[in-house]
């Protein structure tokens, strides 16, 4: 892989199925709980650990996406400054055969570093088209979330990166996860 950052890069993919979804939501509903997340374990991809935090009802009122997010952290160096710069593709998988290419993804291209740690969508998929019975989401009280996760090891030396970080002064810890527009 000669990209041209000069470095190497990881490729890190993970699948994450979530069963009995329906009761899971319904606790939830029940007690009228918005913003209340589950994390996935943590997947290594290039010595940092990522996983995937998922907000079944999502985080606005009244609910009406599923919210997903990818957190990175870097276990070596949790005290001390760290940044990478990741793509990243998440996924709700449809789990019908015959719709495979329904499967609902969003992909970005992010930051990550000790006050930018997870970067995702508040609104990744509507509730009604995730629990359409017909719509091959949600299967066996099962959904499936998948991550495909590219950590770009920049090369310092090199000044072919175009990125250039904000000042410190602007990295400010955001209050809630970082929500990118659809």
């Amino acid at each position: 892989g000669g990209d041209a950052a000069g470095g190497e890069s990881y490729l890190g993919r993970f699948v994450w199925r979530i069963e009995n979804f329906t009761r899971l939501k319904d606790l939830l509903k029940k007690r009228k709980i918005t913003g209340l997340c589950i994390k996935s374990r943590r997947f290594q991809v290039g010595g940092r650990d990522c996983r995937l935090i998922v907000y079944p009802r999502g985080q606005s009122q009244p609910p009406n996406h599923l919210s997903m997010f990818l957190e990175v952290t870097d276990p070596r160096s949790a005290a001390t400054d760290w940044s990478c710069f990741v793509s990243h593709r998440l996924a709700v998988l449809n789990q019908k055969p015959e719709h495979a290419d329904r499967s609902v993804a969003k992909e970005s291209q992010n930051r990550y570093s000790r006050v930018a740690k997870d970067w995702g969508w508040r609104e990744f998929v509507t509730l009604t088209t995730l629990f359409d019975q017909d719509a091959g989401f949600l299967v066996n009280d099962t959904v499936v979330f998948s991550a495909e996760v590219l950590i770009l090891k920049e090369n310092s030396e090199l000044k072919e990166i175009e990125y250039r970080p904000p000042p410190p002064a602007l990295l400010l810890p955001p209050a809630t996860p970082n929500a990118l527009t659809a």
